[in-house]
């Protein structure tokens, strides 16, 4: 018998498009009017699902929603920030489009950005400290900025661990498994409509690496996780491993399947001329 877990996803009225169109962009994770959104629905709930907005908007009562959906305060302020979004897509910096040659950037130009870890938010917990924090942090001004950059790392299926303290007073480290349905991220896809995915050679084995996508701002962060559970191939489930052969098989995919990983959401090889 096979078992198969089916996300259904609970429809919300059209005045209310708006909401998933901000939570799956993390933009609104520094711009004070929109996070105050999410809060202005249910702060209690918005803190309990660790100020994720995905998760939150999938959490919110059928009557919640349609009292949502007639409140012509919030409509308003919904609308206004769905406009800021808009405008901060469509700006054009100094390093944008034309501008930008004087800089140095062309058209197509773009500047891969490679690390192990992206800190981006708490709800995708793939960074342990200050490296990651600082990356999240560079691809958020590169979007502020209009830079070209796309960034590339893993998407890990427990992230790193969160410490508690045991009744006995000892710490303890707990790896919780989050949904990647439940996060701010999306699959990507091929242009013939199937999931994108890419071959990498893993400890002499070819395995399977399924695509992510992040939107920051004007950026995007592609992931790479693997499709199904393999040992010692799980490469993508622990931010920081002590075994040997986990940390061989998260290094070595991760050069290569970032390369791979560019070219399949189509950004040509360098050098060669390769589309």
């Amino acid at each position: 018998m096979i078992f198969k877990k089916l996300f259904v996803h609970p429809k919300y009225p059209e005045n209310l498009a708006r909401l998933f169109q901000l939570a799956y962009n993390l933009w609104w994770t520094w711009d004070f009017k929109a996070m105050n959104l999410f809060y202005r629905i249910d702060p209690r709930l918005f803190r309990e699902v660790n100020h994720n907005p995905v998760r939150f908007l999938l959490s919110l009562p059928r009557e919640k929603i349609e009292a949502l959906s007639n409140d012509k305060g919030f409509l308003f302020e919904l609308e206004e920030v769905g406009q800021r979004f808009e405008e901060y897509l469509k700006y054009v910096t100094a390093l944008e489009g034309e501008n930008g040659r004087q800089y140095g950037f062309g058209q197509n130009d773009v500047i891969a950005y490679f690390l192990m870890e992206f800190g981006l938010h708490e709800s995708i917990p793939i960074y342990g400290g200050g490296l990651g924090v600082l990356a999240g942090d560079f691809l958020k001004s590169a979007s502020d900025m209009g830079v070209p950059v796309v960034g590339l790392g893993l998407l890990y299926k427990f992230g790193y661990f969160t410490q508690r303290v045991n009744i006995n007073g000892e710490q303890e480290e707990v790896l919780l498994e989050f949904e990647n349905h439940l996060i701010p991220i999306k699959e990507l896809y091929a242009p013939n409509g199937e999931l994108a995915h890419i071959i990498v050679k893993i400890l002499g084995e070819e395995v399977e690496v399924k695509l992510w996508q992040v939107e920051v701002g004007k950026v995007r962060l592609i992931l790479l996780g693997l499709s199904f559970e393999r040992r010692p191939l799980c490469f993508c489930h622990h931010l920081e491993v002590e075994e040997a052969d986990e940390r061989e098989g998260a290094f070595l995919p991760s050069g290569p399947g970032y390369y791979k990983g560019l070219h399949r959401v189509h950004y040509p090889y360098p050098g060669d001329g390769r589309q």
